[in-house]
């Protein structure tokens, strides 16, 4: 049970531990720190350059090399054709690329993945991006 028990989180800069340090010392509660340095974990995970695509965060600049690759890698695959597409901007006025796929013969299947849309969000693109890789 958690009754008389408050569960507070909270982030300061490097600048400002020791008064945030001091400041919960001073209050009549037990604290603990869960993670030193928030911004030495993101940079570690960016710059982690995993054998598995699918196991990282990547910034877009990564995810639109990625797609590149991927596009000239199929150019040449009797009765495919893949080009690259723009579906919009950000809010911070970058381009959204697209990926498509289009196979000749009457039977073919249209299908849209979409992942990616949320910021800092590593498995999105993963999950899109796995069913190309295979």
């Amino acid at each position: 049970m958690w009754r008389n028990r408050l569960l507070w989180a909270c982030g300061c800069s490097c600048q400002q531990e020791g008064h945030l340090d001091r400041f919960l010392t001073a209050l009549p509660m037990n604290y603990e720190v869960f993670v030193e340095d928030v911004q030495l974990d993101m940079d570690k995970q960016i710059a982690t350059k995993s054998d598995v695509w699918f196991e990282a965060y990547h910034p877009l600049a990564e995810l639109d090399e990625w797609l590149f690759e991927i596009i000239r890698e199929f150019q040449n695959v009797p009765g495919l054709t893949v080009e690259l597409t723009t579906i919009g901007t950000t809010t911070q006025n970058r381009t959204i690329h697209g990926i498509m796929f289009h196979g000749n013969g009457a039977n073919r299947v249209d299908i849209f993945w979409n992942g990616g849309h949320h910021a800092r969000e590593w498995i999105g693109p993963a999950t899109v991006h796995f069913p190309i890789y295979n």
